[in-house]
């Protein structure tokens, strides 16, 4: 379960703070070349106007850290499928949910010790994580998870050319995330004497 944390005051906010610090990463064009040096992940979104966000962090203590400093990772599923290249060596957690209806939707954030999926990023292969069901209730969702590997396969080789026959199921966790439930933005004001 991921608590509502954006009210719609605070998704203004949330436009012109959070959004430049998700990364360049978009849906991966259908004829797009990967490298093999290059890596791309892919998991199933069910409904898919739920898009999350995905942020580089590291395991302490058997919990998950994120990376305030990095930027993430956030695309608008396509057919049922986050498609997108990475950084290769990075450790990425889903730290916030958003629900796309029109301009603004709720914003939904992994915290307090909730667990939240993890994965570390291979270099120079295509893989599958998982697929995520999404479920909305009044001020949170619930989701699960599900191994949909050959249906996931599938749709790649069909829809994909580039990625056919290269991509494999990868391993990921289920762990705590410290993330705080309180929302703080930071905003520096320059002092011009």
């Amino acid at each position: 379960m991921i608590q509502l944390v954006h009210t719609l005051c605070n998704r203004w906010l949330l436009l012109f703070f959070f959004l430049p610090l998700v990364g360049c990463a978009t849906q991966l064009k259908k004829n797009e070349p990967v490298g093999l040096d290059e890596t791309v992940f892919v998991i199933g979104i069910k409904p898919a106007e739920f898009n999350p966000i995905l942020f580089p962090g590291y395991i302490r203590d058997g919990k998950f850290h994120l990376y305030t400093t990095r930027n993430g990772y956030g695309n608008n599923p396509e057919e049922g499928y986050m498609i997108t290249k990475v950084k290769p060596g990075d450790l990425l957690g889903i730290t916030k949910v958003l629900i796309k209806r029109g301009s603004f939707g709720p914003t939904f954030k992994m915290c307090g010790n909730k667990k939240t999926l993890v994965f570390k990023v291979p270099k120079g292969k295509v893989v599958y994580i998982s697929d995520i069901r999404y479920e909305e209730h009044k001020g949170y969702i619930t989701f699960e998870y599900a191994d949909k590997f050959n249906e996931a396969k599938e749709y790649i080789d069909r829809e994909y050319p580039a990625l056919r026959n290269r991509m494999e199921k990868w391993e990921y966790e289920l762990l705590p995330i410290t993330a705080s439930c309180t929302e703080t933005i930071h905003v520096t004001v320059p002092r011009y004497n």
